[in-house]
């Protein structure tokens, strides 16, 4: 996940020394004067004070246009003190100033003076919009700005700007300003066009020996289109461009207390964008480039008392450059550094509980959440991570933001697919569907296709997760549905990564499919989609992902060698097996490394059963003995004690080769060892089966007793008795947990062990009273073993008792 960029359009005015001012009577110049440059020096209660006083001395009827003029200064004194304290207080007061200027002011007489008025009155509707009423606050942002415009429009129309150069430059920044403004909200592409043409027309006509604010302000608002273009239009050359206009924006603010606010948010959309340039480029220098921007504009100020959302987002851009850095350097110690960066944004008072650069530093910190998660507890960091990406789904409302609605609910989907795996995965999982559902509601799937079919992707997955807890079929079906839709976007040559993600998990769910029906078509799809997978990597096949799919590609072949072609398709999963280790290694990826080995000790002990016994048991063996490697008790302890259950399978069926006697140990010692976790009280079934197959190898044992060397008879005679003993005491053990309900075939196996053991006694002492037992106990079997409900093994255990009833 990247961190998630954050702009605020910011709209800037001249200073009033460069604006054209209405005609004065001369006792009142030295005044408004003196009003003006307080205010251009940004002392902003002191210069409302004064146009205070000299509306007390101007009339609005006799003199509209000064009065109006006076007005409109004040008002502009609110706005941008808005911007430090008292937010909607202030906002109020500049809105009712610009809206007294108005009256006065007509698009007719001073087409300028109303369109620099109707700006303002836009800022601070927009302003507003971050503390209340947002939806109506941002129609009238647009409704002021569609209404402006045609003035601006028909004002420029047969103008010569070669003799009146700054009425047109201030025209021309007016509609880049309006152009900018509209971009935030409707036809991005068009506006944002539209303000790149105005600003780079009017910069044809200013000098910045003659008007230095218009020209610095042009040079912003031209930065700020062409920063913006380049999000969907994803060119080097708009970033560097959108650089050097905000290079020459921070030539005239840098170091000018009269330009503190400018120059803090110039500096920050410069740093945003060396983000930018990281991001794309994976190059580590613009980010250093960004953290000194802002270390440059923390050197203003030291606290968040003037101009708080500056401050805000000189901390919300650092964060954001640690956040990247996290992927090349220490990554616990940069996302704790992030976080800290973006905890201290939430920390600012006078940002607005509805600020976007709030909701966006949730939607960050969320992020960060989930990759702590990743790398330590996630169930104590995917909780704060949903509670934060919920915070931030709050303040992005569908109505208004639809595309970080959307981004943010698709990220809270991902978040509760990942907390599924380990607390409560039923309620979790419909949590992340209705999420990614959300998500896909505000996305226009012919203009975000990718986005969509990601979408799509992760719903599949969501679907098919909850396939292996309710409904099967059903959520299977909807999981492929999800997959497919998402590979007619996401193809092989467009997204390669993402195409081989979603054919492993069309495979997935086919493979699903065939445990309770094996159908050829299940199995053909399942292998055809994970190859397709793979070739997806044609240019990544050393990726921890590509092997991945190799994996899920043997185990299906494994499977599908249970009905068909068994030879051929073990074979297949053994040569994909090769290929999987030449990327896993216990080195770098151990616990993966494990769980590979002993899936192909799997595949090797079937392969044993009809090719080449001795020699594949062996490497099976072997598989074992690998993952044991990482698979130790303390750590891994259900691994462990299956692995070792496995490994005691390999030396069992090793016993009829010349070491038999020492497999047949080495088999006794490894199910014992899995007896470790594989308790009567914790894992009643498989502690009965570890403990049959105990018996099993002591049964082994005194069978093959004849190829043992003995002093006489009586010593041969002793030690069948004594495995057969420990034999039978091994099965009454796994009787203790075992009983016809609820294990039948596992209780009808160990009696059928008990009468065999019983059988073999027989010939050794206690012929009739052991004979009779056998017969009990395989009675016993077959009343669970039914002609009807186990055909197979009726047969078998039949014969033995009657070959026992012969006997007797």
């Amino acid at each position: 996940m990247v961190a998630v960029k954050y702009t605020k359009y910011i709209m800037f005015n001249p200073k009033c020394s460069e604006m054209l001012k209405p005609k004065i009577k001369s006792e009142l110049r030295e005044s408004l004067d003196e009003a003006d440059r307080i205010l251009d020096q940004d002392l902003l209660p002191e210069a409302i004070q004064k146009y205070n006083g000299l509306l007390t001395q101007v009339s609005k009827e006799k003199e509209p246009r000064l009065w109006g003029y006076i007005q409109g200064n004040q008002g502009l004194g609110y706005l941008r003190l808005s911007l430090s304290i008292d937010a909607e207080t202030n906002l109020a007061r500049a809105i009712g100033a610009f809206g007294e200027a108005l009256q006065v002011c007509n698009e007719k007489d001073t087409p300028l003076e109303f369109a620099l008025l109707q700006n303002n009155l836009a800022a601070a509707y927009s302003y507003l919009a971050e503390y209340q009423d947002e939806a109506s606050n941002i129609l009238k942002v647009i409704t002021t700005c569609e209404t402006t415009k045609p003035v601006l429009e028909n004002y420029i129309q047969g103008f010569n700007p070669k003799q009146r150069p700054v009425e047109y430059t201030i025209a021309m920044a007016m509609l880049g300003i309006i152009y900018n403004a509209l971009g935030e909200y409707r036809e991005r592409e068009v506006n944002l066009e539209q303000a790149i043409q105005c600003c780079q027309t009017g910069l044809t006509y200013v000098g910045v020996e003659q008007l230095p604010s218009l020209y610095a302000l042009l040079y912003y608002n031209l930065g700020h289109a062409l920063d913006l273009c380049s999000d969907f239009l994803q060119t080097e050359e708009n970033r560097k461009q959108a650089l050097e206009a905000y290079e020459a924006a921070l030539a005239i603010y840098n170091g000018n207390p009269c330009y503190l606010l400018e120059f803090l948010y110039v500096k920050n959309c410069q740093a945003n964008l060396f983000i930018d340039q990281a991001q794309a480029n994976n190059q580590q220098e613009y980010l250093n480039t960004a953290i000194r921007a802002c270390q440059e504009a923390l050197k203003v100020f030291t606290g968040d008392q003037k101009y708080p959302l500056g401050y805000a987002l000189i901390l919300h851009n650092l964060g954001s450059a640690c956040k990247i850095l996290s992927k090349t350097r220490n990554k616990a110690e940069y996302l704790e550094k992030a976080l800290h960066y973006f905890s201290q944004v939430l920390a600012v008072e006078e940002l607005s509980r509805y600020s976007e650069v709030r909701a966006s530093t949730y939607l960050n910190i969320a992020i960060i959440h989930v990759e702590l998660g990743e790398i330590r507890e996630p169930s104590v960091y995917l909780p704060q991570a949903i509670q934060s990406f919920e915070n931030a789904i709050q303040i992005y409302r569908v109505e208004t933001y639809p595309i970080r609605y959307g981004i943010s609910q698709s990220h809270l989907g991902n978040a509760y697919l990942t907390l599924s795996n380990i607390d409560t995965p039923k309620e979790n999982l419909l949590k992340a569907v209705r999420a990614y559902e959300a998500a896909m509601s505000v996305m226009d799937s012919t203009k975000q296709p990718i986005s969509y079919a990601k979408n799509q992707y992760y719903l599949g997955s969501a679907y098919l997760k909850l396939a292996s807890i309710t409904d099967r079929n059903v959520n299977v079906a909807q999981a492929i549905t999800y997959f497919e839709a998402a590979l007619t976007v996401i193809t092989h040559e467009t997204e390669p990564l993402d195409c081989a993600a979603a054919e492993n998990g069309r495979g997935e769910a086919y493979l699903l499919l065939t445990e309770n029906e094996p159908k050829d078509e299940y199995f053909t799809k399942a292998i055809q989609a994970f190859e397709a997978g793979i070739k997806a990597f044609a240019l990544n096949q050393s990726s921890f992902q590509y092997a991945g799919i190799l994996i899920n590609l043997a185990l299906a072949c494994y499977a599908y060698s249970r009905i068909r072609n068994r030879e051929g398709y073990l074979g297949k999963a053994l040569k994909v097996f090769h290929d999987v280790f030449k990327i896993i290694t216990i080195e770098k990826y151990p616990l993966p490394y494990a769980e590979a080995q002993n899936q192909m000790a799997h595949v090797l002990m079937a392969m044993a059963e009809i090719n080449q016994k001795e020699y594949n048991l062996e490497l099976a063996i072997k598989a074992c003995e690998e993952a044991l490697k990482v698979f130790s008790f303390k750590d891994y302890p259900e691994q462990y004690a299956k692995t070792e259950s496995d490994l005691g399978d390999g030396y069992l069926s090793l016993a009829g080769t010349v070491r038999k006697q020492v497999d047949l140990t080495k088999a006794f010692k490894a199910f014992e060892a899995c007896l470790q976790y594989f308790t009567a009280e914790n894992r009643p079934r498989e502690f009965a089966i570890n403990t049959t197959k105990i018996g099993m190898t002591y049964q082994l044992m005194a069978e093959m007793a004849e190829s043992y060397s003995f002093k006489n008879l009586a010593e041969f005679r002793e030690y069948q008795a004594a495995r057969l003993s420990e034999a039978l005491r091994a099965f009454m053990d796994a009787l203790y947990v075992l009983d016809a309900v609820n294990y039948p075939a596992e209780y009808a196996q160990v009696y059928t062990n008990i009468g065999s053991v019983y059988a073999l006694m027989a010939n050794i002492r206690n012929k009739k009273e052991n004979l009779v037992n056998a017969i009990s106990a395989f009675q016993e079997a077959l009343l669970v073993y039914t002609s009807e409900t186990y055909p197979v093994d009726h047969r078998r255990v039949n014969s033995y008792l009657e070959l026992a009833q012969q006997q007797l």
